[in-house]
């Protein structure tokens, strides 16, 4: 299994301001991988219920 450290991210992605990121519940974004990223990454994830496509975004388009 590989393990994530702050090594493994650029520098350039590590920043001061948190970013929110809308997800669905696809197996790739909830994986432990993404979420431990994002965390380094100073990034919220905020993960949509699921059979919900009303509350996607890119429905509307």
């Amino acid at each position: 299994m590989l393990k994530i450290n702050e090594n493994h991210v650029p520098s350039y992605l590590i920043k001061k301001k948190r970013i929110n990121i809308i997800l669905d519940n696809t197996r790739i974004h909830t994986a432990k991988m993404v979420q431990k990223v994002a965390e380094i990454s100073n990034i919220n994830l905020i993960y949509l219920k699921q059979y919900c496509p009303d509350l996607s975004p890119i429905e509307n388009v």
